[in-house]
């Protein structure tokens, strides 16, 4: 018999949608968790900017004692050692660093498979991605490609494999971008993939299982995906109202967003009057 979830935050919704007869099978109201300290989080580009935060954070701030992050150059990333030496000064038990291609199904696989039963795994954040940034017209599919595969694959790989492994996951949270929800002038392939992850959380939610995609917007900690952006891409995009977040108003988004009783959040600084002033006010704020 097909069932429903909804967040037992948004039961009103679920009875008013029932009290239509706009289901088929059951409606289930489900209870969110928190992250439980005793397992494993895993962070995919956790050795990246914006992972290393995040793991951070977790450990820091969440107590999460076990971290297991990943990267394409793993233990040989830049500043993956000191990460982990500051990791387990903030409280963590275990940090593995591991090479993996998350786009690679085996190589996920093998991950999972060598969490600790001790420490089994209960969280997932999804943080890797890659630019290649073109107009239409000058799109092939390998460059597609490049951007779909560690966004795309690497998640369909997370979802399908935990569901099939039965993990008991509390978190499961996939990095987004505004440029799928207000668009982004070069950016199609990479708006294109984060669309797939905002919707693949509205059917992990839907089913019943942990899932929220953030739409972030620009952050002042620079990432490998935006170090390439200069002081006068920056002002540029001020310019035109976006203000980059401090990486502690951020991480407090994170919270926000990863307890929500919704699948899909955006958060991103914008000052209203500069875009008003810039003329190419976004349709989704009009």
């Amino acid at each position: 018999m097909p069932v429903l979830a909804w967040d037992v935050r948004r039961a009103a919704e679920a009875f008013r949608f029932m009290s239509r007869a706009r289901h088929v099978g059951k409606l289930v109201l489900t209870v969110p968790r928190g992250v439980d300290p005793a397992g494993t989080v895993l962070v995919t580009g956790g050795v990246g900017g914006l992972g290393g935060l995040v793991a951070r954070h977790l450990v820091g701030v969440q107590g999460v004692r076990h971290l297991v992050l990943t990267s394409r150059r793993g233990a040989d990333a830049p500043g993956a050692g000191a990460l982990v030496a500051e990791l387990e000064s903030l409280g963590a038990v275990s940090v593995s660093v591991v090479a993996c291609d998350v786009g690679d199904r085996d190589a996920v696989a093998g991950v999972l498979a060598g969490v600790s039963a001790d420490a089994p795994l209960t969280g997932v954040v999804h943080a890797a991605g890659v630019l290649d940034d073109g107009l239409v017209g000058s799109l092939s599919s390998e460059r597609l490609a490049t951007v779909l595969r560690p966004k795309v694959d690497g998640l369909v790989h997370l979802d399908e494999l935990t569901r099939a492994r039965g993990d008991d996951l509390s978190l499961f949270v996939a990095f987004s971008s505004a440029a799928a929800t207000l668009g982004a002038a070069g950016q199609s392939g990479y708006a294109a993939a984060n669309t797939f992850l905002d919707a693949l959380m509205e059917s992990r939610r839907a089913a019943g299982l942990p899932g929220t995609s953030i739409a972030w917007g620009l952050w002042e900690q620079r990432s490998g995906m935006t170090a390439h952006l200069s002081d006068a891409d920056v002002e540029r995009m001020t310019r035109a109202g976006e203000v980059p977040l401090s990486t502690e108003l951020g991480l407090r988004l994170f919270d926000s967003a990863a307890g929500s009783a919704w699948p899909v959040m955006t958060a991103f600084g914008l000052d209203l009057a500069a875009v008003r002033a810039s003329g190419t006010v976004p349709p989704v704020l009009r």
